[in-house]
This record gives C-alpha cells, sequence and structure tokens, in this order.
C-alpha cells in the first residue's frame, strides 16, 4: 500500500536484490494483542536494522515510512542532485529556499502558490547536471506551529499548478521564519549562494565534484539573497517581480527589490 511511493518516487529493485536502503513496517497482530491486553502495542519502522520510529498509532509509522523513503531517494539518487529546500517557478523561472527542516519553507511556498507561482516542491529542489529544476511535487505539508502534526495540502486545492517541465533557477533565497522579523535581503555573492545551497545538499559528502559542480552552474545563474523573515505577505511582491527580471538576457547581478538595489 504506501510502500508504492518508492515507485512513484523512481525507486527500483537493483541488481540481485541488492538495495540502497531497506525500510520495514512491523505492526503487532491481533492474537498478541488479545494475549497482552495490558501491555502497549507499538508499530514500528525500521530503517535497515535500525528503530526509525515508533508509535501506538499505525498511521503516525505510516507518515514516517513516507518521509524515510523521500529521504533515501535524496541521498541515493543518480545523476540528480538533491537540496533540502522548498522551489516555485515564476514566468518560467525558477525559485528555491534552501533551509533545514521547520525553517518555514511549507508556508512560503503554499503563499507563492497561492499568489499564483507554479508548484514544484515544499521539500527537496531537484537539480540536474546542467543546474536546471525539476518538480519533486509531493503535496505541500503545513503546520500550526512547531509542534503539530503536518497536514498535506494538494497545490490545486491552494488554486496553483504542478510544474512538469525543468526550468532555470534565477532566485536562491535564503529566508528562516522568525516571528516579527522584518524583510530586509542581503546579497549574497555567487560563492556566498553556493554554500547556502551546499549546507543543504544532500549526498555533498559522498558526491563532493557533482554537488560542486551542479550548484556553481546554480550559483552563477541565480541572484541570491539571505534574512529571516516574518510574515510571508512582505515578500511575495517582492520575489515574484524580482524573478521577472531575470529572464535568460538579463544578468543576475541586476536584480532589484521593489525597484532598489538590494545591497544599497
Amino acid at each position: 500500500e504506501r510502500a508504492r511511493i518508492l515507485a512513484k518516487l523512481g525507486g527500483r529493485i537493483g541488481k540481485d536484490g541488492v538495495v540502497d536502503r531497506m525500510l520495514s513496517l512491523w505492526s503487532p497482530s491481533a492474537d498478541s494483542i488479545a494475549q497482552t491486553q495490558n501491555q502497549r502495542h507499538y508499530h514500528l519502522l525500521y530503517a535497515d536494522h535500525v528503530v526509525a520510529g515508533r508509535s501506538l498509532e499505525r498511521e503516525h509509522v505510516l507518515e514516517s515510512f513516507d518521509s524515510h523513503a523521500r529521504l533515501a531517494i535524496a541521498q541515493y539518487a543518480r545523476p540528480a542532485l538533491f537540496v533540502h529546500a522548498g522551489a516555485v517557478a515564476w514566468q518560467g523561472q525558477g525559485m528555491i529556499f534552501p533551509a533545514p527542516s521547520l525553517s518555514g519553507k511549507s508556508h512560503l511556498v503554499a503563499a507563492l502558490v497561492r499568489a499564483g507561482a507554479t508548484y514544484y516542491s515544499d521539500e527537496y529542489a531537484v537539480l540536474d547536471r546542467d543546474g536546471l529544476l525539476h518538480p519533486f511535487a509531493k503535496p505541500i505539508s503545513l503546520r500550526a506551529n512547531v509542534t503539530a502534526r503536518q497536514t498535506d495540502v494538494a497545490a490545486e486545492e491552494l488554486g496553483g499548478a504542478v510544474g512538469t517541465l525543468p526550468v532555470p533557477v534565477r532566485l536562491v533565497v535564503s529566508a528562516k521564519y522568525e516571528p516579527g522579523a522584518v524583510w530586509r535581503p542581503e546579497r549574497l555573492s555567487s560563492g556566498q549562494t553556493l554554500l547556502e545551497l551546499l549546507a543543504n545538499t544532500f549526498a555533498a559528502r559522498e558526491r563532493p565534484d557533482d554537488a560542486l559542480d551542479i550548484l556553481a552552474r546554480v550559483a552563477r545563474g541565480a541572484a541570491g539573497f539571505k534574512c529571516k523573515r516574518g510574515d510571508t505577505s512582505a515578500m511575495l511582491t517582492d520575489l515574484l517581480s524580482a524573478t521577472e527580471t531575470l529572464d535568460s538576457s538579463t544578468r543576475c547581478n541586476d536584480a532589484v527589490f521593489r525597484g532598489r538595489d538590494p545591497r544599497a
């Protein structure tokens, strides 16, 4: 049932049955529950031989399975490179938001999709050898707060569309959510942009040459910015209008927010 996620996302059995990661689900049988009614009966998730999830609720373990399956794909996919980032496109130009978990990526992506951007991912920016952005369009996972369980929402439910074609990355914004923060983006150099991407890249240690080559292509062709952010409404117009200026004939150094040089 849930294991079909692997097939949908491109997973397959290797030659001679060799696999990169084995995920196993274990649930107590009805007989064991009946015979030991005074004990807790956990559902377990194993990643290889290590317990990776445990809960009295089977659905919670299945959600953990989904997350670990996506993580395994991000770690072992070839030749694509996975960056932990939200990703959208606007008028054919890609925007990615590299950041660790619980940084507000999904809420920012959802706000952009509501504003008309094309959805690519709220979890992984998938880059090919040419640095083009590809969709990894799982449902958008939203939380009311950092401790709440996530709710999955399809991009279509937000009035948006899901991307199908690769697009060039024109904007890289590292913007961690902080309540009350003011949107004042600072311009990054190409090298700084590369480092922001590298810090959130899976397989960077296993494939350093590939990772640096792909990320350098992205950093050379994109405008990079970094800041803390508060409410998304303060930045949506800036992000969309800035991306409109970044076509194939425009130097990224000419990118502006609200008609001004963000370095000023």
